[in-house]
């Protein structure tokens, strides 16, 4: 008998039954690897009772977390006051294990606080011409008021020269002289309140950069794992995947958990407190112990047509003409497999364009118009190497690079085709319902490595054999694949 301990708010329970029943399930679905278990009629006396009863009553009978430990291996499971019957100095009680879930329930609804601000170039959609007459209107009216405040000045000056030489003359005259003076003045204030709404007008058809939010995937995953208190372990290339917009630091942790699956075609999975990634590997380990006398093979898993799709941004006539998804195809296999990710690509300023230059050409007249309007006007510099928009409100972007600040040509499709090489299906062997020799040794070694080549398993942990459903990878593959960018 292998001693398993029940572990109630860090204190070791011995007085329990039916421990030796526990059986241990994975199995693998799409997005998950979920291990799993039930514990049925456990009964808990004297010193195991009073504590797990005194603190549902403690809790108000809320679902109990328990721990269940065997060697180095601890799997979180709850205690339903719903299921449970109390007796006198004792009560039966059923344990659920899955970790998943319950980390799942803990991480929804949060969101990340690695949300950062970030520069993009937007580049609106407008008419060339419109914006030379803007420019022309602005140099006429600039012309016009500075001719009028030369006037102004003059007749000003003529006005003071009479009044200091005793020039003297009717009232009506002076009169008349102090109301052109007055109709100069609001004439220039009228010229100048257009200028300015022309200029404003002109700023927004002119490229700028633009400020947005921005959130790096990895450290937001992390960011959502730790506020809860677990941990997660991820591949180093999650960290060079970047989410654009208004918006994206409001994405709740599932989502961005299940982003993060898509994208390297992994399973998600617990192990003592640890979010861990399965990458699809196939072989399973303990292949040369285990005998079968028949096997199967996959065909009716592998896919001929795998489509990875972004989404289409129709508000941003830049990303949509840059590829959105990524086609694999193997001839002859049925079969089809799409994978969509709610996020669009994004498109990089390369180079300055023809209404770059003419910015850099007129805003020496514009800046000289805020002088003499007494307003403050800043340049917007403009740079290359970040994400180019067409519209100030655009559909969350997503890219793949070391740093937003210096994306290049080939940042435009480097995540497509990353996810690309992460869905090339295999052909496997299949074997079903192997009884093999197994101890917890085993069972650590492959939780460590994201279970490879288990499709389900069932360990009862008190036994030296498990039950095993797995995939060894054929030698025979098919080499008529295609790949392209669309």
């Amino acid at each position: 008998m292998r001693p398993i301990e029940l572990i109630v708010q860090g204190r070791w329970v011995t007085e329990w039954s039916k421990w030796e029943e526990a059986e241990i399930t994975v199995s693998r679905s799409d997005e998950r690897i979920s291990i799993s278990s039930s514990i049925d009629g456990v009964q808990l006396i004297d010193g195991a009772y009073e504590a797990i009863n005194s603190l549902l009553i403690e809790n108000k009978y809320k679902p109990l977390r328990v721990g269940i430990k065997i060697g180095n291996t601890t799997w979180t499971g709850v205690i339903d006051a719903s299921k449970a019957k109390w007796g006198i100095n004792r009560m039966v009680v059923d344990i659920d294990i899955d970790e998943l879930v319950l980390f799942e329930r803990d991480v929804a609804g949060r969101m990340p606080r690695t949300g950062f601000n970030a520069v993009v170039a937007l580049e609106r959609e407008g008419d060339r011409g419109a914006v030379a007459a803007s420019l022309a209107s602005c140099l006429l009216l600039l012309y016009a008021i500075i001719r009028e405040v030369r006037d102004l000045k003059e007749t000003i000056a003529n006005t003071a020269a009479h009044a200091a030489g005793g020039a003297t003359g009717s009232v009506a005259a002076a009169i008349y002289k102090a109301a052109v003076v007055a109709i100069r003045i609001v004439f220039i204030a009228t010229l100048a309140i257009a200028l300015w709404n022309i200029i404003e007008e002109l700023l927004k058809l002119l490229p700028a950069p633009k400020t947005t939010r921005a959130l790096n995937l990895g450290e937001a995953i992390r960011d959502v794992v730790s506020a809860v208190g677990y941990s997660v372990v991820y591949p180093p290339s999650l960290d060079k995947i970047w989410l654009v917009g208004d918006n994206v630091d409001t994405i709740e942790a599932t989502e961005l958990i299940v982003l993060a699956t898509k994208l390297l075609n992994a399973k998600i999975y617990m192990k003592n407190r640890q979010l861990r990634f399965s990458l699809p590997i196939f072989n399973f380990p303990l292949h040369n112990i285990a005998f079968a006398e028949f096997y199967t093979i996959n065909t009716d898993e592998f896919a001929g047509y795998n489509l990875v799709s972004l989404t289409r941004d129709h508000t941003d006539r830049f990303s949509n003409g840059i590829p959105h998804a990524a086609e694999i195809r193997f001839i002859g296999y049925a079969g089809y497999n799409r994978v969509d990710i709610p996020y669009a690509p994004g498109k990089v300023k390369t180079s300055i364009t023809e209404l770059d230059r003419i910015v850099n050409i007129f805003y020496d007249t514009i800046k000289a118009a805020a002088r003499i309007l007494r307003r403050d006007i800043n340049r917007n510099a403009l740079q290359t190497g970040l994400l180019l928009v067409g519209n100030e409100y655009f559909a969350p972007k997503i890219v793949m690079a070391d740093s937003l600040d210096r994306l290049n040509e080939q940042s435009e499709t480097a995540l497509l085709r990353f996810v690309a090489a992460n869905y090339m299906p295999k052909l496997c062997i299949v074997y079903q319902q192997v009884r093999l020799p197994f101890v917890v040794a085993d069972y650590a070694n492959l939780s460590s490595y994201g279970f490879p080549g288990v499709r389900s398993l069932r360990w009862n942990i008190n036994s030296d054999y498990a039950e095993v459903d797995y995939y060894i990878v054929h030698i025979i593959q098919p080499d008529n694949k295609t790949e392209r960018l669309i």
